[in-house]
């Protein structure tokens, strides 16, 4: 039984929740069915160590109009052109959207014959809605045109990562539902568990501990979509009342409106920025609480990362994945997102009623095998399986 040649495209390995579950995939693909290709720009970025050994790269940059205001393209008119020919790949898993739009060019331009899958990791409505987030002129073409592209002959299919994104798709931006299919995405949480447990050695969280101040955590870029703003004006509220909290918000970004806004409410001693961090798992478990506060997200994988650290969880009802993840509230406290006052409420909640947010993070523990890797993978292995069915015209070397 010959193999499927099977490629997955994304353009950097940079240490961002897309990569992340696609090194995730890889990991955990079944050799023995798939012969798998990785589809970079340049083989860059943090997650370029793990990937597995016998996954096969391609570089789509090889510098040959050595022009670098044209090196995008020569990526979109030649690049993905020449990696695919050469090794003949059947299918092609694309995982973000300016991956998507370059293999949707790269198959009509040339009459390529791979059967071409694409990703939306984000609620495509709210994502559209964020001007921060839709600033750069590749995200105007995208918002422009992804209707026609993703209902095009020349795409396959569609992978969402939750269900209310994929409705999202279909109802608000007429998606044809039969291109569609949600598979979650994967944790890893045997990994995360293990580095949970590693030491800290950041001198500003281990004070707090040793103080048993009580932490509230966040994890995301420093960006408007994560409403980092609405949470320190949340919190500033209740440290006015409760002293002994304290606010670690960890990623990466500019850090100066945040730090503005810190100042203004007189909160600098008990709000930290903690910046990027390799391994947030070990700051979240042992935090007393986690908060998401963003507008929108697609499937946010730090809530089913903090499910399995059992570490209570606060956060807002946006679309999408937060409910889907916490089963409307079963599995953590949902608030209307946007109001600082229902986070503030929120907030106040978790410190005064602990123990039934640890229950409801004891019952969300149990619902992590929807995100088991393997659950998950096998998903992905269904897919390319059932699309290459009748495909008869791509022909193995």
């Amino acid at each position: 039984m010959k193999k499927i040649k099977v490629g997955f495209a994304i353009p950097t390995l940079d240490s961002l929740g897309a990569q992340r579950v696609l090194i995730t995939i890889l990991k955990n693909i079944n050799q023995s069915k798939f012969d798998i290709f990785l589809i970079v720009n340049e083989v860059t970025g943090d997650f370029k160590n793990e990937i597995p050994n016998f996954i096969k790269i391609i570089e789509v940059k090889q510098k040959i109009l050595n022009i670098p205001k044209l090196r995008v393209l020569e990526y979109l008119f030649y690049g993905y052109y020449r990696a695919i020919k050469k090794e003949n790949l059947e299918v092609i898993i694309s995982i973000v959207p300016f991956t998507n739009f370059a293999l949707f060019i790269t198959k009509k331009l040339y009459l390529q014959k791979f059967k071409l899958i694409v990703s939306e990791h984000a609620h495509v409505t709210g994502a559209m809605l964020d001007s921060e987030n839709m600033g750069n002129a590749f995200q105007k073409i995208y918002k422009k045109y992804f209707k026609t592209v993703y209902n095009s002959k020349t795409v396959d299919n569609i992978i969402t990562i939750a269900e209310e994104s994929r409705e999202d798709l279909i109802i608000n931006h007429q998606i044809k539902r039969n291109k569609t299919t949600l598979i979650n995405n994967p944790n890893d949480y045997q990994n995360i568990q293990t580095k949970s447990k590693e030491n800290i050695t950041d001198k500003t969280f281990s004070k707090w501990k040793e103080n048993n101040n009580v932490i509230f955590i966040s994890s995301g870029r420093l960006v408007h979509q994560k409403r980092h703003d609405i949470l320190i004006n949340s919190f500033s509220v209740l440290a006015s009342k409760y002293p002994n909290c304290r606010l670690i918000i960890m990623g990466s970004g500019s850090k100066k409106q945040l730090t503005d806004l810190i100042a203004d409410n007189e909160i600098k001693e008990k709000v930290y920025l903690a910046g990027f961090k390799s391994n947030p798992w070990k700051y979240i478990y042992k935090s007393d609480f986690f908060v998401l506060s963003s507008t929108w997200e697609g499937l946010p994988c730090v809530l089913t990362e903090t499910l399995i650290l059992k570490t209570p969880i606060i956060s807002s009802d946006c679309p999408s994945g937060p409910k889907e993840i916490l089963k409307n509230g079963e599995f953590g406290n949902l608030y209307n997102y946007l109001s600082v006052d229902e986070l503030t409420k929120a907030l106040f909640f978790a410190y005064e009623n602990s123990n039934k947010l640890k229950e409801k993070a004891e019952k969300g523990y149990q619902s992590i095998y929807r995100y088991d890797p393997k659950f998950i993978t096998n998903k992905y292995e269904n897919l390319i399986e059932k699309t290459c069915i009748n495909n008869t015209h791509v022909n193995h070397k």
